[in-house]
């Protein structure tokens, strides 16, 4: 995720800059599509934690 953040994606041991801009655009929602799903499971288990006594 922090290379789609950069534009650049690693396939094989080479790190590579995105030039195509509807690929670029695909790999950032996709990286944001599992931020957003990685803080949804933080909230509800911390929630879950806080309320069993």
């Amino acid at each position: 995720m922090a290379l789609a953040a950069r534009g650049t994606r690693q396939l094989g041991e080479r790190v590579e800059r995105i030039t195509d801009e509807a690929e670029l655009a695909q790999v950032r929602r996709q990286a944001r599509r599992v931020y957003l799903r990685a803080f949804a499971a933080a909230v509800v288990l911390t929630l879950l934690t806080l309320l069993i006594p």
